[in-house]
């Protein structure tokens, strides 16, 4: 029987020219589980339901180009230059001469050591993870891999976190008055410190989202 329970729901395991895949079959039914599964025994047989020969997806360096011509019309500049940045690193790594469909928790375990050998921060390593989720989240959408593996970051980031000062605050507003004598970005700096609020939010405020008679307190955080 190649059907097993994950938690509450049944999962399906199927084998197709040496390719295992495994995926929830959607039902805490053990006999609506027999039925799903039988009908994705047969689909397979006919190469549907998302069947994926891992020997045929691409590696990192082949990968790069279609998604990356697909990150730059669906993220912003200075993410896609992260991402660029990563991807590289990636391309150096021990993963570089793996097919994608091959990278699994371990592999990126490898990565993650391989990056802090070279004395880097944990959250630098970690760049390269999100990097490397991002590329096989997508791959799994365009079927070239059968499902992306779930892969953990580094625990120990630090979080930084800056209080600016009103001294700070003066220099900041008496700056901005000299480099932009024509914007108003001058008046809209302390309510930025003061609020937390990102220019584009300030921006997209409207008189309804203003409540004069909360304050904020010293101990409140904007979430990420």
């Amino acid at each position: 029987m190649s059907i097993y329970r994950r938690g509450k729901v049944w999962w399906s395991r199927l084998m197709r020219d040496g390719v295992v895949v495994q995926q929830s079959l959607g039902t805490r039914n053990r006999q609506e589980a027999l039925d799903i599964e039988a009908t994705l025994r047969s689909a397979a047989v006919k190469g549907e339901f998302g069947i994926v020969d891992r020997r045929n997806a691409p590696t990192l360096a082949e990968f790069e180009k279609r998604l990356f011509d697909h990150l730059r019309v669906h993220v912003k500049p200075r993410t896609l230059t992260f991402y660029k940045e990563q991807y590289e690193i990636l391309k150096k790594s021990p993963l570089k001469s793996l097919r994608i469909s091959m990278i699994d928790p371990a592999s990126a375990d490898s990565f993650k050591q391989w990056r802090l050998g070279q004395k880097v921060a944990v959250s630098t390593a970690n760049h390269g993870i999100r990097t490397l989720r991002r590329a096989l989240h997508q791959a799994e959408e365009w079927k070239l891999i059968p499902r992306a593996p779930k892969l953990k970051l580094l625990t120990g980031e630090n979080s930084r976190e800056a209080v600016i000062s009103e001294t700070e605050l003066q220099t900041l507003t008496e700056y901005a008055a000299k480099a932009y004598p024509k914007s108003k970005f001058q008046f809209l700096l302390p309510f930025l410190v003061d609020t937390g609020l990102r220019v584009s939010e300030a921006c997209n405020l409207k008189r309804d989202d203003l409540d004069f008679d909360t304050g904020k307190s010293k101990a409140a955080k904007r979430g990420s």
